[in-house]
């Protein structure tokens, strides 16, 4: 399937708007559930990468990934991020412009 003119107008104003939303917001904090679910991947990865874990010592991330307190994880995004989604987007947006128009 050959993308045309209509899709990469809209591809593009997608890009551009979401690149305008991570230039104002400064960080996304993850909700409960989320921050479990991450939590216990980063500990499996850990105990994957240990090759046999001391007996008798739990770190507090552990114990608390496994009571169920774990705090909300926060996503800061890189300031470049915003730029480059948007700067992709305009690309789109005017190559777009440029193609001819469907005939149908």
């Amino acid at each position: 399937m050959e993308i045309n003119r209509n899709q990469y107008f809209m591809i593009g104003i997608v890009l551009v708007l979401l690149g305008l939303q991570f230039r104002l917001v400064d960080r996304f904090v993850l909700n409960q559930p989320v921050s479990q679910f991450i939590a216990e991947k980063k500990m499996k990865v850990q105990q994957s990468q240990q090759q046999q874990p001391a007996p008798f010592t739990a770190s507090t991330h552990n114990f608390m990934t496994s009571a169920g307190m774990v705090p909300n994880q926060v996503v800061v995004l890189p300031e470049w991020l915003g730029y480059a989604l948007m700067s992709i987007g305009a690309v789109l947006v005017l190559h777009s412009l440029a193609m001819p128009r469907p005939s149908g």
